[in-house]
């Protein structure tokens, strides 16, 4: 069987990239919110132990030819760090050297501080550099229990500063959410070194936090401040089903793909379409905003019936 790292993410991960290349085996990163062992089927402590995939940076070489893949945004890493500590990452560099020869870019999301900062060489403002930041608050140089092994997030930001005056494109990957004040002061008092912010939850973890309110509270954080952003979908549908239709939730749909369902029914028609201002006045026309659903990926015609669709008819 030939070996293919470059792979398309499914689920949530999809809302990251199309395309996306996992480098090591592993993260010894340590933190307690990561689904990615279950995602492998390893404990944690086998997970721990980082290794270097066999032929993976002559695997990515051939794959980019063979399939001639050009002109992607290709991300860096989903079931590990691209740049784990202590270990010879030099894979990584060789990497997004293939990645952009083929006429790609790369897009970074790391919790490895100025280690990363090796490749930044590399890149140009057509690659997106990100770090990982839940919005907890600790002192200068100072690790967090959460993620014992990762630099500690002044050092990750520092990081963005240095990618930024390096002409590279940056985002703030707000996920896992695990204090919502550190989010809110970020977004309110905004960084000028960062281009995007992505928000999102904590998933496979039981938490306190009211994420609908949480997340209604982010977009009105980004719309008055000016903030480019993104709303994680896992978040995006917690709000609408709260908020009912408001105007700044409703905007947030522009430009993505749901499904609009025909009627509620298990012989339901499920159509994926894309929002556009012009449907967008048709959901505030809504009588009943609540009969709506959401992501495109999963719906099928028998389980129509368990979403609420979007609007009644398309204009």
């Amino acid at each position: 069987m030939i070996f293919k790292p470059i792979y398309e993410p499914k689920g949530r991960a999809n809302e990251y990239g199309s395309l996306a290349i996992n480098i090591y085996d592993g993260c010894n990163h340590g933190c307690y919110y990561c689904y990615a062992p279950n995602v492998v089927k390893q404990n944690r402590e086998t997970f721990a132990k980082v290794g270097h995939r066999l032929m993976l940076v002559e695997s990515v070489k051939r794959q980019l030819e063979r399939e001639k893949i050009t002109g992607q945004l290709i991300h860096l890493c989903f079931t590990c760090d691209p740049y784990p500590a202590e270990v010879d990452t030099t894979p990584t560099r060789e990497v997004i050297k293939a990645i952009k020869a083929a006429g790609n870019n790369v897009q970074i999301l790391t919790k490895g501080g100025e280690r990363a900062e090796r490749d930044f060489d590399l890149l140009g403002s057509g690659d997106w550099f990100g770090v990982t930041y839940t919005g907890l608050i600790n002192g200068v140089g100072c690790k967090n229990k959460e993620e014992p092994n990762a630099a500690p997030d002044d050092e990750r930001l520092m990081s963005l500063i240095r990618a930024k005056w390096s002409g590279i494109s940056t985002w703030l990957s707000c996920e896992p959410v695990l204090d919502t004040d550190g989010i809110y002061t970020t977004l309110q008092y905004g960084m000028s070194f960062i281009d995007l912010f992505r928000i999102g939850k904590l998933n496979y973890h039981a938490s306190v936090i009211d994420w609908a309110t949480f997340g209604a509270k982010c977009i009105e954080l980004c719309q008055k401040h000016g903030r480019n952003y993104y709303i994680k979908e896992d978040l995006l549908r917690l709000v609408i089903e709260r908020e009912a239709g408001g105007d700044i939730v409703l905007r947030e749909l522009i430009g993505r793909e749901y499904w609009y369902v025909t009627d509620m029914h298990e012989t339901a028609c499920a159509i994926p379409v894309t929002v556009t201002a012009i449907t967008l006045r048709s959901f505030n026309a809504c009588v009943n905003f609540t009969r709506v659903i959401l992501l495109a990926g999963t719906l099928t015609q028998k389980s129509a019936s368990n979403y609420k669709a979007i609007m009644k008819t398309l204009p």
